[in-house]
């Protein structure tokens, strides 16, 4: 089992899965979200192969259009 901090909520996972994998399993749009690892930005091309560790920490944040 491994625990990440996303969004500063601690979620537990079974193994370890891919940041898209994760964005799924919290319901939201991997092609909709700009996502931080660790202090660093990482590129959306990257996020189907980016695996999360344990003691990961995300920031999430959701683009929304709109005018």
């Amino acid at each position: 089992m491994i625990s990440i901090n996303a969004n500063s909520k601690i979620f537990k996972l079974d193994s370890s899965i891919s940041i898209f994998d994760f964005l799924l399993s919290i319901n939201q749009n991997p092609k909709r979200c700009l996502v931080e690892l660790n202090g660093k930005v990482v590129k959306n091309s990257d996020i189907p192969n980016t695996i999360l560790q344990n003691n990961d920490k995300l920031e999430i944040i959701r683009l929304v259009a709109g005018g």
